[in-house]
């Protein structure tokens, strides 16, 4: 019987999570007045007040953090391939609140989003056959994003 436990490096685990929090943070400095923005639009119904926003997705992105730590300490090809999945969908993700509130452009949002969509269903499947608990990790990121998803339609249909 094999019950080896791997040793969780936890200065590592933070640094991941620091850095997913830091790539999320970076998207809403670069997209000035948010809440502003926000408050100023016609809203879908189930619209959550502004102040929700950056509570959950601070705790999505030490989600994210923690499931790209345990990817990472794999060590294989195969999780490299996953954390660059894992960037690119980062980099989508900083890219949104630029063009949703900076350039209002909504379109060009909900097609980031799209894009984002996809990377987190390439991320699951690829952490999935990595490391079961960093998939897990990244399921209530995908049902935000959907849910967002939503929300960045129901701004395209009632701001244009």
């Amino acid at each position: 019987m094999n019950t080896k436990v791997s040793k969780i490096s936890v200065p590592k685990l933070v640094f991941a999570c620091v850095l997913s929090l830091l790539a999320g943070s970076l998207g809403s400095l670069l997209a000035k007045n948010t809440t502003e923005v926000y408050a100023s639009l016609e809203k879908p119904p189930f619209a959550p007040p502004s102040f929700i926003f950056p509570i959950v997705w601070s705790i999505l992105f030490i989600m994210m953090g923690a499931a790209s730590y345990f990817v990472y300490e794999k060590k294989s090809d195969e999780s490299r391939r996953a954390l660059t999945a894992y960037v690119i969908y980062l980099v989508l993700n900083i890219l949104w609140p630029v063009a949703f509130f900076e350039k209002g452009a909504f379109a060009a949002a909900l097609i980031l989003l799209v894009g984002q969509l996809f990377m987190l269903f390439v991320i699951v499947n690829s952490y999935s056959k990595i490391d079961k608990k960093s998939a897990y990790l990244m399921v209530p990121t995908t049902l935000w994003s959907l849910y967002a998803l939503y929300l960045n339609m129901g701004f395209l249909l009632l701001n244009s």
